[in-house]
């Protein structure tokens, strides 16, 4: 488990809405004109000015995906007991944010978190 216990300090850049692109182990693997097939857990991830982000998670019952309320600061996104890193980066003029999914994977085989991948809507 992470230390989630941290101040909010705003992030103007990150706000807004971003739709999953992709997965990768690593954010300097990553080429979006290799995109790999994935069937994606997460649809979408908003942020707003007040810190408060939602996680829309792929569901059948609910067609936009099922939400997840979360908060941030920047350069973090805190899901329950977890801080997750975020870095937005610019490749060929599209903004991407990558995200560290930590998952049982990582809580509780202590392995190294991979990536999910969001392009700027």
């Amino acid at each position: 488990r992470d230390d989630g216990n941290k101040p909010f300090i705003s992030d103007p850049y990150v706000l807004g809405n971003w739709k999953a692109f992709g997965f990768t182990k690593t954010i300097e693997r990553f080429d979006p004109n290799e995109k790999e097939k994935y069937s994606l857990s997460l649809l979408s991830i908003s942020f707003d000015e007040n810190g408060e982000a939602v996680l829309y998670h792929r569901n059948l019952k609910y067609e936009g995906g099922l939400p997840e309320y979360c908060h941030f600061t920047k350069g973090f996104l805190l899901r329950k007991d977890l801080a997750c890193a975020y870095e937005i980066q610019n490749i060929d003029g599209k903004d991407y944010l990558f995200m560290e999914w930590k998952n049982g994977d990582y809580i509780y085989g202590g392995r190294k978190p991979q990536y999910y991948v969001f392009a700027r809507e």
